[in-house]
């Protein structure tokens, strides 16, 4: 089970430590409950690299109990720019890519229900194709 919580950024990721798994950095959060944690990343892990002493963050613990930093906007793929600061040409831009991608699911969906729709058994089995049809075209 997938838990969540918020954390503060007790220690940021300061210098880098030669491990068994290489190069890593390290930055120690507090939980809500006092317990410190540390969230260990390769030196150029932005996320990590990008937060600051005090900071508000989510975090969530996978099922073996380590503990992960989920991706906001502070921190993920925007890489620390709010939507606030987008100029009208970034929000254009971002409303065709997604329509491009609205539009790609669609066919993806259209394709795997033609092609793959006699061994589907469930709505889910469709959605699972087309989604894999989908990544593997956007991963390219």
């Amino acid at each position: 089970m997938l838990t969540t919580a918020s954390a503060q950024v007790k220690y940021p990721a300061g210098r880098t430590v030669e491990t068994k798994y290489g190069s890593r950095i390290n930055v120690v959060l507090t939980l809500p409950n006092g317990e410190d944690v540390k969230l260990w990343s390769n030196p150029d892990d932005q996320a990590l690299t990008s937060l600051r002493k005090g900071q508000a963050v989510q975090v969530a613990q996978g099922i073996k109990g380590g503990w992960q930093l989920l991706q906001t906007q502070e921190n993920g793929v925007t890489q620390n720019q709010s939507h606030s600061t987008w100029t009208n040409e970034d929000k254009k831009q971002i409303a065709a890519k997604v329509t491009e991608h609205a539009k790609l699911m669609k066919y993806c969906l259209e394709q795997a229900k033609a092609h793959c729709g006699e061994y589907l058994e469930t709505s889910e089995d469709l959605r699972a194709i087309a989604t894999t049809l989908f990544l593997s075209v956007t991963r390219r």
